[in-house]
């Protein structure tokens, strides 16, 4: 199983699309939004998807990582930001690395979908300096560890 950790803040922009596009995906896994006292819908609008858990407490992206890391129960722990659309077959992606126990972590390049030149500038700079200048990954992509347990 894989268990999908979204940190929020007042995200009930982006919330809705990102969780459907989870809750759309195809195999085993558990989604915990883990929110930061939200003065939005946020936690209203995680609660309407099934296989969504909310937990609440204080703000700050790493505290809500670990407090989301510390609920689930996953073969991978996946970190997603509440703005960030899972392609279609993720869950399987990583369902078909649980057995391969040398795969300790990775990530997803992210894509933009606005056609902005200043978005398309970023991305393509992003992938040169992650590929020139860190090859084991940068930036904001979904990052994905198996728990030391």
């Amino acid at each position: 199983m894989i268990s999908v950790i979204i940190p929020t803040l007042n995200e009930e922009k982006h919330l809705p699309s990102t969780l459907a596009a989870i809750c759309g995906q195809l195999g085993s896994f558990e989604v915990i939004v883990s929110d930061g006292q939200s003065e939005d819908r946020t936690c209203h609008i995680a609660q309407q998807f099934d296989r969504v858990t909310v937990i609440c407490g204080s703000p700050g992206r790493g505290r809500q990582m670990n407090r989301g890391a510390r609920q689930a129960t996953g073969e991978f722990l996946l970190f997603l930001h509440a703005d960030t659309m899972l392609p279609a077959g993720t869950i399987q992606q990583l369902e078909s690395l649980e057995a391969e126990t040398s795969c300790l972590a990775g990530g997803f390049h992210h894509r933009f979908d606005d056609s902005h030149w200043a978005l398309r500038l970023l991305y393509a700079l992003t992938i040169f300096i992650a590929y020139n200048w860190f090859p084991k990954g940068v930036g904001e992509k979904a990052l994905f560890f198996r728990p030391y347990r």
